[in-house]
């Protein structure tokens, strides 16, 4: 930051390297991620610098900076916990895009660039030595990262100035001075601490800080839950003992690297149906956003897979894997949205580690939490192994790519385990039900092909030997329904839909029974009533499928079968969907 010491090379050994591609990363592995990161946060500062100096702003800006880089020079160490903070980051990617914007709303703008103060503010009152910061406000609020937030009376916005002297912290704004209390990590009448969780287990301690006060805490695009209240936050604290307790004892691997680098939770709202929410913003290194999970066990396997996530995100700020081609096109199992090849890699990669933790709790539990154990782990198990071999096909890793996925693959091949037929018939189902319903979503089939078809079929000759098809992504094209809700949630709670499950139809509730005769005359009815119902026609794929064989049109071509069927309907000439899937599957002509 000073500019005249050179910000140090990092290098992973490949053994590192090998054990993050298996999904592995100890203390001294994710240490070299947090130390790369460092340096990504002092560089993206320095970029905030130079760019806004053509902005109004600039002076703000070259003050906060300059007082980050006095301290550094004197308390590196709390300069170094300041800017590693995770939202930082966030703050950080957010306003650099802003900046690069050919016309960024002013307003937005100059709260971001602001925030900077707040920053440098908050490194010196960690550092615990005299100055004055100009801070920005944020309507009642003086927001410091990572250590709490002061409500004003009366106040809009605007900038402030805070000082320290003789180790009293002052804010003066709108002609008003307000003290700030001398604990700063005690709740006090105007004042909000940054609160903390922690967990030890067998000598392993998680601190955690719950973050509902920093502004930049949405960098993953899910609304944030607003300040917890206290009964809440009691339920995280045993929530996260519990699962603090199940990762130590049973993934101890996994355990050390979260411990090592997991700094922060941020709450999300509850979503609109009922069902958990994670994720993870690549920018923010060290932080999970999640929905308050239902129990130790769901926190659990929620921390695993986000920080799965977080040191991917790492690594590739270090180095690449593979090119990034333009345009969302590959099917990832567990996503409504057609995906880029860097998305399906990350879903890959933490969908990885959320199979060994499934195969490991199959062994802890019994009853009806060990059925959903088993439907769990061969839910992801084999669509994890087959986004993993198209990621691999996709001639798009370079050699570190390759590398890096074919331990990944070994790795999923070392976990492959035998399910009870009851779970892997489930899963089979739940996969066929989300992917099939994702191809009707969004791929469309040539519409000269189509017809080519439709002529074809009422010539009672062979079906084309090819069918071209595109991605269109469909907007509005929400995949996961409650029927595979309803699939997991039955065999955990028998009799009881989980909350948030959609409601079922009659041949719905007819396959869930497990009566696929009755479920494929019902979805027949419903096709013939409406045949852009995309959930009737995943439906009859997969009460069609039992005893087929999984080539079957229905489920490997459904946007053709479906579309030829809309076409025949048009022409005059309806066909029962089974036979028209039965005719794609026999011999076509051979291309011309």
């Amino acid at each position: 930051m000073t500019g005249t010491a050179p910000l140090p090379r990092h290098t992973l050994p490949a053994d590192a390297f090998d054990a993050l591609s298996a999904g592995g990363g100890d203390r001294p592995t994710i240490a070299v991620l947090r130390s790369a990161q460092l340096s990504r946060r002092l560089l993206q500062l320095r970029a905030v610098r130079d760019l806004a100096a053509g902005t109004a702003h600039a002076g703000q800006v070259r003050a906060a900076y300059d007082l980050l880089a006095q301290a550094q020079r004197t308390r590196p160490e709390a300069v170094t916990s300041a800017l590693l903070r995770p939202q930082v980051g966030s703050w950080a990617a957010r306003t650099l895009r802003r900046l690069r914007t050919a016309r960024p709303d002013p307003a937005a703008l100059a709260a971001d660039l602001r925030h900077l103060g707040a920053i440098a503010a908050a490194a010196l009152v960690a550092a615990g030595d005299d100055f004055s910061a100009e801070v920005p406000l944020r309507g009642a609020r003086l927001v410091l990262p990572g250590i709490g937030a002061l409500l004003l009376d009366g106040a809009a916005g605007g900038t402030g100035l805070l000082r320290r002297t003789g180790g009293a912290l002052v804010l003066r704004s709108s002609g008003r001075t307000t003290a700030l209390p001398g604990d700063l990590s005690a709740e006090a009448p105007h004042w909000l601490p940054l609160r903390r969780l922690a967990a030890v287990c067998d000598g392993e301690r998680l601190e955690l800080s719950i973050e509902d006060i920093d502004p930049y805490r949405d960098g993953h695009g899910l609304a944030v839950a607003d300040r917890l209240p206290h009964d809440a936050l009691r339920r995280w604290r045993r929530k996260l003992a519990d699962a603090w307790e199940l990762l130590v004892r049973h993934h101890p691997g996994y355990a050390q690297g979260i411990a090592a680098g997991l700094r922060e939770l941020v709450p999300l709202a509850a979503a609109p149906d009922g069902r958990d929410r994670s994720a993870t913003a690549g920018d923010s290194f060290g932080s999970t956003a999640l929905s308050e999970p239902a129990d130790g066990t769901a926190l659990a396997v929620a921390l695993l897979h986000e920080f799965q996530h977080t040191k991917l995100s790492a690594l590739l700020d270090l180095v690449a894997l593979h090119d990034h081609p333009a345009g969302n096109r590959l099917y990832a199992p567990w996503r409504d949205d057609p995906r880029p090849l860097a998305g399906l890699l990350q879903g890959v990669y933490a969908h990885a580690g959320v199979v060994d933790f499934w195969r490991t709790q199959r062994t802890l539990v019994q009853g009806p939490a060990a059925r959903y154990a088993d439907f769990q782990y061969a839910r992801w198990y084999r669509p994890t192994c087959e986004a993993a071999r198209a990621v691999a096909d996709s001639g798009l890793l370079n050699a570190y790519g390759r590398r890096f996925v074919a331990g990944l693959r070994r790795r999923l091949a070392e976990l492959d385990a035998p399910v009870p037929e009851q779970a892997g018939r489930l899963a089979e189902d739940a996969a066929a039900d989300h992917e099939v319903t994702w191809r009707l979503r969004h791929l469309r089939p040539d519409p000269g092909a189509v017809e080519e078809l439709a002529e074809r079929w009422l010539e009672r000759r062979p079906p084309a030997a090819r069918v071209p098809v595109s991605v269109a992504p469909d907007p509005d094209g929400t995949v996961l329904g409650g029927r595979i809700e309803l699939l997991a949630g039955l065999l955990e709670r028998p009799g009881s839909p989980p909350p948030g499950a959609e409601p079922l139809s009659v041949p719905d509730r007819a396959l869930l029974a497990g009566d696929h005769r009755a479920a494929e005359s019902g979805y027949l009815r419903l096709i013939a009533a409406d045949p852009s119902l995309t959930s009737a026609w995943a439906g009859l794929a997969v009460a069609r499928g039992r005893g087929r064989s999984a080539a079957d049109p229905l489920r490997t071509r459904p946007e053709v079968v479906a579309g030829l069927y809309r076409r025949l309907r048009e022409r005059g000439r309806p066909a029962e969907p089974a036979r028209l899937a039965d005719w794609l599957s026999a011999p076509a002509d051979a291309p011309e």
